[in-house]
């Protein structure tokens, strides 16, 4: 968040607050997905929405991740990734070129990891495209799930030891089903 609005402003993906709505719970949502979209295509392609391999291992180790491990179809040449860095770089942003391109190496793998496609494991051989964001459900729809089908949405309904799911919806154990 801080890459879009400056330092300071941390990404809030928490637990629904009481008597906040769905829509703002959305918008809250949304604006995380759009500043990591914003922040890893100034390296990384959007345009394919899976990415078919397993992450880079050095990322768990505490080592650089060199830039050729990623694949050329994933991500921008190194020259125009750091042209786009430096293009968007807020003035405050407390990084150079350089370390913001490895971070952004980094964060892109530790992302991939959760966002799997199929079972859930330490090392996917698939996950989705961090670089798209994450929210790809639109705010009628999330809307009309909670607030007219009274589902419990898994992206924030579920508490904060629980809450994570952004596609599961459900009725809930304490739900009566009428």
């Amino acid at each position: 968040m801080a890459w879009v609005h400056g330092p300071g402003v941390r990404a809030d993906l928490s637990a629904r607050r009481q008597g906040e709505t769905t829509a703002a719970v959305w918008t809250r949502f949304d604006a995380v997905s759009r500043a990591l979209a914003s922040y890893l295509g100034t390296t990384f392609r959007s345009d394919k929405a899976v990415v078919p391999r397993k992450p880079v291992p050095q990322w768990l180790d505490g080592e650089e991740i060199h830039f050729s491990s990623i694949h050329t179809w994933e991500r921008h040449p190194r020259h125009e990734a750091l042209r786009r860095i430096g293009a968007a770089a807020r003035p405050d942003w407390p990084l150079s070129l350089e370390a913001t391109l490895i971070q952004t190496l980094r964060d892109y793998e530790a992302v991939r990891i959760p966002m799997v496609v199929g079972s859930p494991r330490e090392s996917p051989t698939k996950t989705r495209n961090p670089a798209r964001g994450f929210m790809t459900l639109s705010q009628p729809l999330v809307i009309a799930l909670c607030d007219v089908g009274r589902l419990r949405w898994g992206a924030c309904d579920f508490g904060a030891a629980e809450s994570g799911d952004i596609m599961h919806f459900d009725l809930g154990s304490d739900t009566p089903v009428s």
